[in-house]
């Protein structure tokens, strides 16, 4: 008796940008207090939803450049495992609909990346991103030979990669730096200005 082949699985990546109207600041935690979705902006639909990293965070930092008033920007990710062929299908469209992942929803880890938030006088923000997109990235190289050159120390590279150690955003941004002078990707356009503040933070830090 022949044998049913057992479906295989994989984890796939799926980055939501999200837009939430405030209409009330937590002054506790200083952030809004139950922003309500923004399914329509123009007669479209201003959320996105990509396995892209890239597309995503470039979409986010358009929309929190223009400082919204009133508009919560948000960017998460969902880690699903889903089948090897739907994975294959989930990867390769521009953009998700709900109905290309509704089957493994129910066990999406998600994880807030970045969120950016104003409303009548507060404001606030977050942006993790950089750690994602160099875990992304690595997948593409051989991480050794882009430590070497950013002069970041492998060990400290795998820790955060694989056991969640913390590094300096001043590292992930040499890193992300080396990989673009390699293979050209993970820099993306605005790196520059975050790592220059970064390096000057971290400057001024030292000091103290």
């Amino acid at each position: 008796m022949d044998r049913i082949p057992r479906n295989t699985y994989r984890e796939i990546r799926i980055y939501e940008v999200s837009l939430r109207q405030i209409r009330e600041w937590n002054e506790e935690y200083d952030y809004p207090k139950e922003p309500d979705p923004i399914v329509e902006i123009d007669d479209k639909d201003p959320n996105l939803v990509t396995a892209d990293p890239v597309d995503a965070y470039n979409y986010y930092i358009e929309w929190e450049e223009k400082e919204p008033e009133g508009m919560l920007v948000e960017l998460i990710v969902a880690k699903i495992s889903v089948e090897d062929s739907d994975w294959r299908v989930i990867a390769n469209k521009k953009t998700l609909e709900y109905s290309d992942y509704a089957d493994y929803y129910q066990n999406a880890t998600w994880e807030a990346l970045a969120f950016s938030g104003h409303f009548e006088g507060h404001y606030n923000r977050s942006d993790r991103f950089i750690d994602e997109i160099l875990k992304y990235q690595s997948e593409f190289f051989n991480m050794r030979a882009v430590c070497e050159k950013a002069k970041v120390n492998y060990s400290t590279f795998r820790g955060f990669k694989n056991n969640g150690k913390l590094m300096s955003s001043v590292k992930i941004y040499q890193l992300l730096k080396a990989m673009k002078e390699i293979g050209d990707r993970g820099w993306l356009e605005g790196f520059d200005r975050r790592y220059e503040l970064s390096t000057a933070l971290e400057k001024r830090l030292s000091k103290i």
